[in-house]
């Protein structure tokens, strides 16, 4: 009976499926056949791709050893890929405005840096209103007095998973 070949592939991006042990089959000549594109002539699976769903594969091995050859079929079930989560954390904040009027509201906005951070989202807060009298409403910022105030603009799971970038700004 062949056994044990169900899941072979979850780190391998192709086997040999001609080079495995058939149970104790040793220094035997396998010949593959298989319904599955999967599955080349000569036994080599080919992992599907991440997002294509795994494939059964359904295949016949000729066993010869001595003069004596059997034939066994069984399933194999090949795991997709698994994706690879590659994190990019944000390594600065740029293009902020950093000049408002009294009186006025002024649209806080930046650039997160890299651009091909994970995370992009700013959201900014408050830190200090000083004597402005400021207040942000989402990313507007507004101050009735003439001064300088700090905001800090954070990205959630910036810096690192689970952990936020921020950077403070302060605007005159």
């Amino acid at each position: 009976m062949v056994s044990g070949y169900t899941n072979i592939l979850q780190t391998e991006v192709t086997a040999n499926l001609a080079a495995l042990p058939l149970n104790g089959a040793s220094g035997t000549t396998i010949s593959w056949s298989s319904d599955n594109t999967a599955v080349s002539g000569t036994g080599t699976v080919t992992r599907p791709a991440y997002g294509s769903g795994d494939v059964t594969v359904t295949l016949t091995a000729t066993i010869r050893k001595n003069a004596a050859s059997d034939t066994v079929v069984f399933n194999l079930t090949v795991k997709e890929m698994e994706a690879v989560i590659i994190f990019v954390p944000v390594t600065n904040i740029t293009g902020v405005p950093t000049s408002a009027t009294a009186g006025t509201s002024l649209t806080l906005s930046g650039t997160v840096v890299p651009s091909n951070a994970t995370n992009q989202t700013i959201v900014w807060s408050l830190k200090n209103a000083g004597s402005t009298r400021a207040a942000i409403n989402g990313n507007a910022f507004y101050a009735t007095v003439a001064g300088t105030a700090a905001v800090t603009a954070t990205v959630a799971g910036g810096k690192a998973v689970g952990t936020d970038y921020t950077q403070d700004f302060y605007i005159t």
